[in-house]
This record gives C-alpha cells, structure tokens and sequence, in this order.
C-alpha cells in the first residue's frame, strides 16, 4: 500500500469513528433529555397528586366526624320517640316499612359516600382498602339505626349486620384511615420507576 493511500484510509477511518462517536453522545444526550422531561412530569404529577390526596383525606376526615356526630343524634332521637310512643301506648304501623327514616340515614351519609368515592379514585391501593371498610362499617350503623326508628315495625323488618358492635367500629376504623392517610402524606413525591436497556441509565423498581 503506498502511503497516500495509508494516509487517504487512516483520514476516513479517524473521521468514521469520530462520526459513530458524535451519533453516540447524540442518542445519549436524546435519550437522558427525554427521561428528564419525564421525570420531571412524574414529579409533577406526583405533587398535583399529592395535593389532591390531601385535600379528599381532610375532607373524608371531616365528613367521617360529621357523620358519627349525626348517626349519634338521630340514634337518640328515634329512642327518644320510640319510649314516648310505648308510653303513650302507641306503636309503629303494621307492616310499616320507615320509607322517611330510610331515605333520612342515606341522607345523613351521602357526603361521606362522595367522599370515599374519591379517595378511591385517587387511591393508593391501601388507602381504597381502608375506605372499604369504612363503607362497611357506615353501612353496619345504618342497618342498627334502622332497626329502631319510631316507623319500622320491627316484627315485619329486621335490619340486621354482621357486626358484633357497629358503633365501636364507626370510631376504630376512622383512626385505621388516620393512619394510612398519614403515612401516604409523609411519603415525598419520587419520580416513577425507569426500566431501559441501557447500562447508561438503570434503575431499580422501588414501587
């Protein structure tokens, strides 16, 4: 081979290996431009999460307090005007069926059914497990209040749940939701797990 054509080949072979080079770092920096666009929409998202959560976990706290407060006074209330009306000899009608109280207690806790319908929708999962049971535990008390108020014949309709005590559950599962809200809002927002082929940029699935 004489030399200018040594001198032609080493000239390309040093200007494609700069060219594969400069369309490496190129690929690279395209590739971490786009996950830090990424992350930084998942950090936000986080947060806009984050402040959603919040506000439906305070809600849902507020309405829960409300509704214990409201299922109390209306227990005392329909207990009161049963013991009036065995007094005054009187009793519920036969067959009656207490559409008034009924739609009186649904009433009482649609908020709170609001409520758990949006901590579910914004979840985490442990907090939609919680909100369940406090759905279960609202429903529990409903079927007790009903099995006293003045305008159901209790011969003809029996509103019976499988709790043994509804009302002390009413206040343990609102600490057990205390809780979990607690430690989901103390958990700092983090972008999301990234999973890529690159020994560039891997990391570890944490969630």
């Amino acid at each position: 081979m004489t030399q200018p054509w040594a001198v032609i080949i080493a000239a390309v072979s040093a200007a494609l290996v700069a060219g594969a080079f400069a369309l490496l770092g190129h690929r690279i920096g395209l590739r971490n431009g786009r996950a830090q666009v990424t992350d930084q929409a998942a950090v936000e998202h986080e947060q806009w999460l984050r402040g959603q959560r919040q506000t439906a976990y305070l809600e849902l706290l507020a309405g829960w307090d409300k509704l214990i407060s409201d299922f109390a006074r209306t227990a005392q209330e329909w207990d009161a005007a049963r013991d009036a009306a065995e007094e005054a000899g009187e009793a519920p009608e036969p067959g009656g069926t207490g559409v008034e109280s009924i739609e009186y207690v649904f009433t009482l806790s649609m908020p709170v059914h609001a409520c758990l319908e949006r901590v579910t929708l914004l979840g985490p999962p442990r907090c939609e497990e919680v909100a369940e049971r406090m759905r279960q535990a609202m429903e529990d008390v409903r079927f007790e209040l009903l099995g006293s108020a003045p305008d159901i014949d209790p011969r003809t309709h029996r509103f019976e749940t499988g709790c043994e005590d509804p009302w002390g559950n009413l206040v343990r599962v609102r600490g057990e939701w205390f809780d979990v809200a607690r430690d989901v809002m103390r958990t700092a927002p983090a972008p999301p797990p990234v999973v890529t082929g690159s020994w560039l940029r891997r990391r570890a699935l944490d969630r």
